[in-house]
Parts: structure tokens; sequence; C-alpha cells
């Protein structure tokens, strides 16, 4: 990933998420189920935000989330209480419209949104590829 000229930098947005995930996986809890509603509820409006930031990398790292996500939910895809976590930190991330760079800002709103799904999709990476194959062999 690359800073774009923010006044932040990779490291920190990677320890931030980093940060959350810790918090979440040490917290003992279950799955959100709201947050997972709230992300199938609200699928379009990700997609079309990704979309509309014109990075494809973005927009089809997104599409891949939400389909691993939409799967691991009706009980097709077995995914770990980490992964599980990651896919939801990302999308709420784009979902939410106040973040680090606001999304009202032309041009430039996208772009942390779009290095979280790029940090994520990074450490997922064996993840997506697994469930690549698995789409090709059970769907």
């Amino acid at each position: 990933m690359k800073n774009n000229g923010n006044n932040y930098d990779d490291k920190m947005l990677e320890e931030k998420v980093r940060k959350i995930l810790k918090e979440e996986l040490n917290s003992n809890k279950k799955v959100d189920e709201e947050k997972i509603q709230s992300i199938l509820e609200n699928e379009n409006r990700i997609i079309d935000k990704a979309k509309k930031s014109k990075d494809q990398k973005f927009f089809e790292g997104v599409k891949i989330l939400i389909a691993i996500l939409k799967d691991w939910w009706n009980g097709k895809f077995h995914l770990s209480k980490r992964h599980i976590f990651l896919i939801i930190i990302a999308l709420l991330y784009v979902l939410n419209p106040l973040d680090i760079v606001p999304d009202y800002l032309p041009f430039v709103g996208y772009i942390d949104d779009a290095m979280v799904v790029g940090l994520i999709l990074k450490w997922l990476h064996d993840i997506i590829e697994k469930y690549k194959n698995w789409v090709v062999t059970n769907k």
C-alpha cells in the first residue's frame, strides 16, 4: 500500500486495524450478528461506494469479502472467528462515511477505505484463494 500523500501512514492504519481485531478476539465475544445484518442489509451501498471510487482492485476486493461473508453466514463456507472479524472490520469501515478521510471529499474520500480493504485482503490472501477454489467446486 502506498501512502498517497495523506497525513497518516500505512503503519498507523495497520496498527489501528490490528488493535481493533485484538480487542474483538480478546473479548471472547461471539460474532456480532447485528453488525453482520447491517453489512448484508447495506450490501448494495457498500458495493456502490467501492464502485464510485474507480479503484477496480478495491471494488473487486469488497465484492469478494461480501461473497465470503454471505456464504459463511448461510453456513456454506467455514471461517475462523479471526477471519470473520477481519471481514466485518473491512466492510463496516467502508460503510462508515465518517472515517479517517471523510467520504464526501471528492476523489480522496475513498483512499482510506481502499487502504483498509487492501490491508485485510493481504491478510486474508490464503482464505480468499481457498474460497475461490471452493466456489469453483461447490457452486
